[in-house]
């Protein structure tokens, strides 16, 4: 149990591949074990064919060798031939430690669950090889990691010269860790409430702004078949009128036909 309540995990021995941490080799990258093979670091070129791979005849006389076209696209990652780029946030001391990577980085994983599994294989291949590197090599190594929505205590490893040589220290700098994996957590966490209590504010709001235009439309839909009410109300007065106008002419008419007649 390390100061401060904060429990001391085991390193996690699962797992298998990942980088190295700690070398002390400016140069020092994971090499995929293919080029490892004789003549995969050549660059291919129009001289050299690549690879060649020997097939037993099928009609049982020599063999046929057959060219690899997997050879002819390998192409040698150096620092000067960063094809994938450089690994960012890497330092020795306050300088940049240049390495190049060894395959293009994958896309970031958007979905929280798949985020914090990949997270967690990773991890643990990487406290793997902590221990492997601290054993082999009797290097002072701290490592640590958190994922952002974790809900569990925070992973981390010490080598074990370093606890055996910095015991206190190393329990500060786990303290500490602790500390800053919570805050940041606590940090997040309050965000994202503040995020959601904006997102509900935005959803009511939009809610009722779609509530008074529906409301605007009802009275405009309204408004237009009253003025359409009135119109025909209208039409049909004068229409009235006219049939009104149209009989006082004619009584009008007889009226004078009698006076005429009546002299």
């Amino acid at each position: 149990m390390l100061a401060g309540g904060i429990p001391n995990f085991p390193p996690t021995t699962t797992g298998a591949g990942g980088a190295y941490l700690g070398s002390s080799e400016p140069g020092m990258f994971v090499i995929d074990p293919v080029l490892a093979t004789p003549g995969a670091n050549r660059a291919p070129s129009d001289d050299s064919p690549g690879e060649t791979q020997v097939l037993p005849s099928s009609d049982g006389g020599s063999p046929s060798p057959r060219i690899s076209a997997q050879s002819k696209n390998r192409v040698r990652v150096t620092k000067n031939n960063a094809v994938y780029g450089k690994v960012e946030g890497a330092k020795r001391g306050a300088d940049k430690f240049i390495i190049p990577r060894t395959r293009e980085l994958r896309p970031v994983i958007t979905d929280r669950a798949e985020a914090t599994r990949r997270f967690m294989r990773l991890v643990t291949d990487l406290l793997e090889r902590c221990e492997q590197v601290s054993h082999e090599t009797g290097c002072w190594l701290y490592f640590t990691a958190q994922h952002t929505s974790a809900r569990e205590p925070f992973l981390h490893f010490a080598s074990p010269r370093i606890r055996r040589e910095a015991k206190a220290e190393v329990e500060d700098i786990t303290n500490r860790f602790n500390r800053l994996f919570l805050s940041l957590i606590a940090a997040r966490n309050q965000e994202t409430k503040e995020l959601h209590k904006k997102l509900l504010a935005a959803m009511e709001k939009g809610a009722q702004v779609e509530k008074d235009l529906a409301d605007a439309r009802d009275a405009e839909r309204t408004a237009i078949i009253e003025a359409e009410a009135s119109k025909n109300e209208l039409a049909f007065r004068d229409a009235e009128i006219a049939k009104a106008n149209a009989e006082l002419e004619f009584y009008k008419a007889k009226l004078r036909l009698a006076e005429s007649k009546g002299r």
